[in-house]
C-alpha cells in the first residue's frame, strides 16, 4: 500500500502549505492595516477622549495630537523598558499649566542619572495614545521618582492636577502628516525613542477572505486523513480479507479429451 501512503502525504504536505501561506497573507493584511492605523493623520486629544473618560481601547496606538504646558516637577522613571527606563513627564493640554495632564514617554535612557533635564513651557507633539500598564506591580518605594510601570493610579501622586487615564509615546515625524502638526519643545532631546506597548489593531474582517481560505485549505487536509484512513483500515479489516477468499473463482477450462 505504499501508494496510497505516498498519495496521502503528497495531498497533506500540499494542503498544510497552502493554508498555511493563506494565513501568512491574512496576517499580513492585518499587519499592514495596524502600521496604516499608525501613521494615519492624527487627531486632537479632544476628539479622542476627555480627561474624566476612560482609555478608549478601540483608539490604542492611534497618531493624537498633544497641545500644552509641561509640568516637569512630575518627570517619573520607568523600569523595564527596552532595557533601561522610560522618561514619562506630563504634559497639561490647554493653555494652563494647572488644566488636567497627560503622561507623554519622551524616550529611554539606560539610568535615570542619564536623563536630561525635564522640559518646560509650551509644546506641541503627535504621540501615539496608550492605555495604562496595569499588570498589577507595586510601587514599593513612593518616595522616588521611579515607577514599575506607568499606572495612572500610582502616577497622580506625583502631580497636583487631573490626569487622563492614558499616556502618549512620541511620535516620530511622518512625511504624510500635517505641517500644522510639526513638533514643537516635544523633550525627545538627549533621549532615545521610546517603543510602544501596543498597536493599532485591525478590524476582525481585515484579512478575513485569506483566513477563511486557510481553513478551507486545513479542512481538505483532515479529509485526506480521513479518507486515507478508511482506506487503509477497510482494506486490512479481517471482513475484507475474508471477503477476498470467498470470491467465486472463475471455472476452469476443461481440457481436451
Amino acid at each position: 500500500m505504499w501508494g496510497i501512503h505516498a498519495l496521502a502525504v503528497l495531498v497533506v504536505v500540499v494542503t498544510v502549505a497552502a493554508g498555511w501561506w493563506q494565513w501568512t497573507v491574512s496576517q499580513g493584511h492585518k499587519s499592514d492595516k495596524s502600521d496604516e492605523l499608525a501613521h494615519a493623520t492624527p487627531v486632537a486629544l479632544s476628539k479622542l477622549m476627555g480627561n474624566n473618560d476612560p482609555f478608549p481601547g478601540q483608539d490604542t496606538g492611534r497618531p493624537t495630537l498633544l497641545q500644552g504646558t509641561w509640568v516637569p516637577s512630575g518627570t517619573v522613571y520607568v523600569s523595564g523598558h527596552q532595557g533601561g527606563y522610560w522618561v514619562a513627564t506630563p504634559l497639561a493640554i490647554g493653555s494652563s499649566a494647572d488644566a488636567p495632564a497627560m503622561y507623554v514617554v519622551r524616550g529611554w535612557v539606560a539610568e535615570p542619572k542619564d536623563a536630561p533635564a525635564p522640559p518646560t513651557g509650551a509644546a506641541r507633539l503627535v504621540g501615539w495614545a496608550q492605555p495604562p500598564e496595569d499588570s498589577g506591580l507595586t510601587d514599593d518605594n513612593t518616595s522616588d521618582d521611579i515607577l514599575p510601570e506607568l499606572n495612572i493610579s500610582d502616577a497622580m501622586s506625583r502631580v497636583k492636577q487631573d490626569l487622563y487615564s492614558g499616556y502618549a509615546v512620541v511620535a516620530d515625524r511622518d512625511s504624510g502628516w500635517p505641517a500644522a502638526d510639526a513638533p514643537l519643545n516635544d523633550g525627545t532631546a538627549g533621549l532615545k525613542a521610546a517603543q510602544v506597548n501596543a498597536q493599532p489593531k485591525a478590524s476582525f474582517t481585515t484579512g478575513l477572505r485569506n483566513l477563511l481560505y486557510a481553513l478551507e485549505w486545513w479542512v481538505f487536509t483532515l479529509l485526506a486523513i480521513y479518507f486515507w484512513w478508511r482506506y487503509v483500515r477497510d482494506a486490512t479489516s479481517p471482513a475484507s480479507a475474508e471477503d477476498a477468499e470467498n470470491e467465486p473463482q472463475e471455472d476452469a477450462v476443461p481440457s481436451g479429451s
